[in-house]
Formats: structure tokens, sequence, C-alpha cells
């Protein structure tokens, strides 16, 4: 087992993304084989655009822990969006609501890798 370099959240097609890589350097254990299987199954867009949603998201003011669940589940409704936004410190009206559901929508709806 290696050392921890750096610890940060990361969505979950950045993290297929990682695993890939680390499945072409050397024999992948069951566990990863797993994993693998899992993130391909639900990561519901491509790293970059991940990347960028994530980012939007930071700076419209979330915490990234919100910003990742965001990414990783992509609600398409403003109820599975104030779910998402429980944890956040205040209260989005509609529209605020609505771009957030725009850029999901825009980088993530149909990007599917």
């Amino acid at each position: 087992m290696g050392e921890i370099i750096e610890t940060r959240i990361i969505t979950m097609p950045e993290a297929l993304d990682i695993l890939r890589r680390r499945v072409e350097e050397a024999e992948p254990t069951d566990l990863q084989n797993r994993t693998l299987e899992h993130l391909e199954s639900f990561a519901k867009c491509g790293s970059s655009e991940a990347s960028r949603l994530f980012e939007a998201l930071l700076e419209r003011g979330l915490k990234p822990e919100t910003a990742a669940m965001i990414v990783n589940i992509s609600p398409r409704s403003r109820d599975e969006l104030r779910t998402l936004l429980y944890f956040e410190e205040k209260t989005m009206g509609t529209e605020e609501l609505d771009g957030i559901l725009s850029l999901v929508e825009e980088l993530c709806g149909e990007n599917e890798e």
C-alpha cells in the first residue's frame, strides 16, 4: 500500500478516470474491478464535463461535498436538487435552482462516456 499524498473530494467520473489509469498500469484487484464496474454503471457524465460542472458549482458558493453529490446524482428536478442542498447554509430560490439544473443538463445531460 502506498503513501497518501493528497486527499480531496472528487466526483464519480473523476474516480473512474483515475481507476481506469490504475488498471492500465497494473493488474487490478477484485475490489478495483468491482469498483470499476460500479463507476462505469453509475457515472452520469465524462470526467471533463464533471470537472467543469464541479467548478461551476463551487463558483456559485456550494460546498465541495454538495457539488460532488450534484455531479454524481445529476438531479433533474428542483425537488431532487433541494434534497442535495440540505446541508448548505442558505436556501436557494427557484431562479438559483433552475440555474443549477440548467448547468447539470448542459454539462451532464446526455454526455455519458
